[in-house]
């Protein structure tokens, strides 16, 4: 058991644990393939949007207006 991607993890732990003699391998690969895919979906989306809203308005996100770039601008 290990925290590395693919490794037996806790939640395919306590369910091998609680639930003995039941083949559930199969299902646990499933759970794990579908919830880290729905999260790279989800991120990409978002991440894909914001950058296309940024491109829309013609400047890149490190231009959005900080304290530090207003103070910038001001100073001699």
């Amino acid at each position: 058991m290990s925290h590395v991607p693919g490794g037996l993890g806790v939640i395919e732990s306590v369910v091998m644990h609680l639930l003995p003699h039941q083949d559930l391998i199969g299902p646990l690969l499933v759970f794990r393939f579908v919830y880290f895919l729905v999260s790279l979906g989800l991120g990409s989306l978002v991440f894909l949007t914001t950058e296309l809203i940024y491109h829309r308005r013609g400047r890149s996100p490190a231009d959005t207006g900080g304290a530090k770039a207003k103070a910038d601008a001001t100073s001699p």
